[in-house]
């Protein structure tokens, strides 16, 4: 059975610009908040781990500047991943072992079980919202909370990040949800500075 190679230029079409439809809403939601950071809906940050830092709707972005060619697209994934890379309010890198003042503490199993050297390059979650969160995870929470003057639940979203290694839904890094993501936009953006600087 051969591979049918014809496409229906309707749908090919359709595909286009719903991807660019989509990639202009995340735009739209990047001019609303502060920092830059990218969100595909308002109230992403809310509910969302590792907004910040992977960071949301990148991938979308990326794709549409790969098809397209349209600055537009390039300055929203510049300005998306700055937020994860230390332009925050914390002036913390989200990743191990990246910049001047990265997290030091990133949630690591192999570390704290076996006894082995931190590695650099994991992305951890970052910031969460301290005043919307409901996750079970706040029991971890709560053992630091007597450390935060105010109140940890009064604190600004992009500010509550604790270097502990010790809250999960700020400290821990996965390969799919946090590290993958934010690999594919700066590696997008390193293979087009590498493409056009030889």
């Amino acid at each position: 059975m051969g591979v049918n190679r014809e496409h229906d230029s309707a749908k090919v079409e359709l595909c286009r610009s719903e991807l660019i439809r989509a990639a202009d809403k995340i735009l739209g939601e990047q001019q609303k908040v502060g920092f830059r950071w990218s969100r595909r809906a308002p109230g992403d940050e809310d509910w969302k781990w590792g907004l910040f830092s992977r960071p949301e709707g990148g991938d979308v972005l990326v794709r549409a500047w790969r098809l397209t060619g349209e600055p537009r697209f390039r300055r929203g994934m510049v300005l998306a991943a700055q937020m994860g890379l230390g332009a925050n309010p914390n002036n913390v890198v989200y990743t191990s072992g990246l910049g001047r003042n990265p997290m030091r503490n990133v949630f690591y199993h192999d570390t704290l079980c076996q006894g082995i050297e931190f590695p650099a390059g994991l992305v951890a979650f970052g910031p969460i919202n301290p005043a919307t969160s409901t996750s079970g995870m706040f029991s971890q929470i709560n053992a630091v909370a007597p450390f935060f003057v105010p109140a940890h639940a009064g604190w600004p979203q992009t500010e509550f990040c604790v270097d502990t290694g010790r809250v999960h839904v700020i400290d821990e890094h996965t390969p799919d949800a946090t590290s993958g993501q934010a690999t594919y936009l700066w590696g997008s953006l390193a293979f087009e500075h590498r493409l056009n600087n030889p």
